[in-house]
């Protein structure tokens, strides 16, 4: 059986390292691509801390979870795609076995049909990285039922209600995810999206261009943006969204997203999504006499069949059409552990930087 290059996982807080794979072949509804490019995320440095989706299959683990290439070989049933086509797509987490074939830090890997998309012409392989795992996360959060509940931007579900009276707030809104909930709270109407970030002209300049009607300053108190989001919206908030928060000491039944759950309504019950895990802050939550459902959202694409599959349908379109734009992002030519462990403790480390893109071919995506 052929192999392949990779960076390897060997161990919990140990550098990835060089090795070989065995190339997987693709089953049914499977595809098998040349990664022409993998992007990182800041979980794929808990990956290496404490093992998130990577303790089942140590010593050979293999990290990210952002993938674009060309497709190489079809399963048994795909009609979805041709040889030679340009795909992206999110790496299936919890699908039992699917890791590490479905990981990006190797020059082959398997995805699963149903949660991949075209490469529109105008995106290149670099930049379709940033698009998967950013944007799923925010689409589960604004649009699952249980999480915020926004009817999804598909034509295919009827009328959609009409957001242009609502506002929604997103705490982290200069992160990749959070750029992408504004442009997806943008695309269903919201009225007034207010995000909590940098404001820096044009930082500022920038969230606006994507759609967020207010930026408020992150570096205020917490008391000054509560004050600030409350100026704009009144005692009105029912949606919000915190893409960044942590609960403290890395307790995840720690009450966390504690200003957006301050932001939201007191009289109006209020619904707020995060995509780190964390408890609620009774005493906060106490003071909303309506109530208030506090919610994690999962970013994978797996774990929603349903929802996703109409968003993979449609999101070429969404960036053909310019209502999706694609992240920042740094390349990494070829397979470096150097760079790439660089890059990982710089995550750990809480450094904010371009998302990277890691070619593992060398100077093959653009």
């Amino acid at each position: 059986m052929s192999q392949h290059n990779a960076l390897l996982l060997t161990a919990l807080k140990t550098p990835l390292t060089p090795g070989k794979r065995t190339t997987p072949a693709p089953k049914s509804g499977e595809v098998l691509i040349k990664i022409e490019a993998a992007g990182l995320n800041p979980h794929d440095s808990k990956g290496v801390e404490w093992g998130l989706f990577a303790t089942d299959y140590l010593p050979a683990a293999v990290l990210a979870s952002d993938l674009a290439g060309t497709v190489v070989q079809l399963g048994p049933d795909v009609t979805k795609y041709q040889v030679g086509d340009h795909i992206l797509g999110q790496s299936g987490f919890v699908t039992p076995g699917a890791l590490p074939d479905q990981a990006g830090l190797q020059e082959y890997a398997i995805l699963e049909a149903a949660h991949t998309a075209p490469i529109p012409q105008s995106l290149g392989f670099d930049a379709a990285t940033t698009l998967p795992v950013p944007f799923v996360a925010a689409y589960v959060a604004l649009f699952h039922p249980k999480q915020l509940g926004l009817a999804p931007p598909i034509p295919s579900h009827g009328s959609r209600p009409d957001y242009s009276g609502e506002t929604i707030l997103i705490v982290g809104g200069g992160s990749q995810c959070g750029r992408a909930a504004i442009q997806l709270a943008r695309l269903v109407g919201v009225g007034t999206i207010i995000t909590v970030a940098g404001a820096n002209p044009a930082s500022t300049a920038r969230l606006r261009a994507l759609g967020a009607t207010h930026v408020v300053d992150r570096h205020a108190s917490d008391a000054e943006i509560e004050a600030g989001v409350r100026a704009v919206v009144g005692d009105e908030l029912v949606y919000a969204l915190d893409v960044v928060s942590e609960a403290s000491g890395g307790d995840p039944t720690a009450p966390s997203a504690g200003l957006a759950l301050a932001c939201l309504s007191r009289r109006r019950r209020g619904k707020l999504a995060t995509l780190l895990p964390g408890g609620l802050d009774e005493e906060v939550a106490r003071t909303k006499e309506a109530g208030v459902q506090k919610t994690f959202a999962s970013g994978m694409s797996h774990l929603h069949p349903e929802l996703m599959k109409p968003f993979w349908e449609h999101l070429p379109e969404w960036v053909e059409q310019g209502v999706i734009k694609p992240g920042d992002f740094e390349v990494v030519e070829g397979l470096d552990p150097e760079r790439v462990n660089e890059l990982l403790d710089g995550y750990r480390d809480g450094k904010v930087f371009p998302k990277p893109s890691i070619r593992p071919w060398g100077k093959t995506a653009s």
